[in-house]
């Protein structure tokens, strides 16, 4: 038995009243009436477009659960009146998958886990904002947490998805990306930095590539510009 909601037009103002439809051996009844028939019609054509709308509604960009674990082999580090910067780059589709279950590089976005240490007396202040990279032959500046999400959708063709894991993924994207702001003697502070490649990045992007970490402010006065390669080669 099928409970429908039929909407009167009769009388001063619109009312709704139900009415119970019975079924025979489980099928639906056809609706009688022109109109009727045009409705049922019109609510299983919509139907395959509301199951593709659910099954697109939890597409969107996986980020690890924990803060990742990296080989101090596959890093790279410079220093500069006692401020170490670190760099592991994230290379190859095995890589992204294992982090974040897609090969972000072919969408235009390239990611390394970057670690600064003040070993110095006195407060850094840091703007990984103002970073850059030059790969491929390339300027690639970096992409905000938003803007990187919003790539992944767009470049990705996901068009559909829940808010609340959209804010999820956003939140939790934060929590892991280098963050702006000072820095302490003897502290430290690590994260993802995005950077937007155009089209799509080679295998081996950081051949030859290079992280330029700008707006490195030394106690409030000096600025540091740190230049830190990307690649050994033999």
């Amino acid at each position: 038995m099928i409970r429908r909601a039929i909407l009167s037009g009769t009388g001063p103002g619109n009312t709704v009243r139900t009415e119970r439809t019975r079924t025979s051996q489980g099928a639906l009844r056809a609706l009688t009436g022109a109109g009727h028939q045009g409705s049922a019609r019109f609510v299983l054509a919509c139907l395959p477009v509301a199951f593709a709308l659910a099954a697109g509604g939890c597409s969107t960009l996986h980020v690890p659960a924990t803060v990742p674990d990296f080989s101090a082999a596959g890093s790279f580090h410079a220093e500069v009146d006692g401020i170490t910067l670190r760099a592991t780059p994230i290379v190859g589709k095995e890589s992204y998958g294992e982090l974040f279950d897609d090969d972000l590089p072919q969408f235009g976005i390239i990611a390394i886990w970057a670690t600064l240490e003040n070993h110095s007396k006195k407060t850094v202040a840091v703007d990984p904002q103002k970073w850059h990279l030059l790969a491929a032959s390339r300027r690639c500046p970096v992409l905000p947490v938003n803007k990187m999400v919003d790539r992944y959708y767009r470049e990705r063709r996901i068009r559909f998805y829940t808010v609340r894991a959209d804010e999820r993924t956003r939140e939790k994207l934060r929590s892991l990306s280098l963050q702006g702001g000072g820095l302490a003697p003897g502290s430290s502070a690590e994260g993802f930095v995005f950077f937007r490649i155009d089209g799509s990045a080679p295998p081996s992007w950081n051949h030859d590539a290079m992280l330029m970490a700008r707006g490195i402010k030394l106690g409030g006065e000096r600025k540091l510009d740190m230049q830190l390669p990307l690649y050994a080669h033999p």
